[in-house]
């Protein structure tokens, strides 16, 4: 069985554990607005950035254009999946 002093242990450890999680939500939340309208305008961007250079794709400099439209793609594909924060 257990103890009242491991029962109490860890009930205050469960009121603290909870008290961290709200603690760290308030902080988060008033800044999560900014964080998530930042990365939508920077895919904006890139997303008109990406349609651009492929109607300017011609034959006769396609190499340098793949090439930054594929830079364009992964940096899409990266922010897509919120890693940078």
């Amino acid at each position: 069985m257990l103890t009242e002093t491991v029962l109490s242990t860890i009930v205050q450890v469960s009121i603290t554990g909870g008290g961290l999680v709200l603690a760290i939500y308030a902080i988060v939340i008033p800044f999560s607005k900014k964080m998530f309208t930042q990365r939508v305008e920077q895919l904006l961007n890139q997303s008109h950035q990406f349609e651009k250079y492929c109607q300017e794709l011609k034959p006769e400099n396609s190499d340098k254009r793949l090439k930054k439209l594929e830079e364009i793609s992964q940096d899409i594909k990266e922010k897509r999946l919120f890693q940078d924060i």
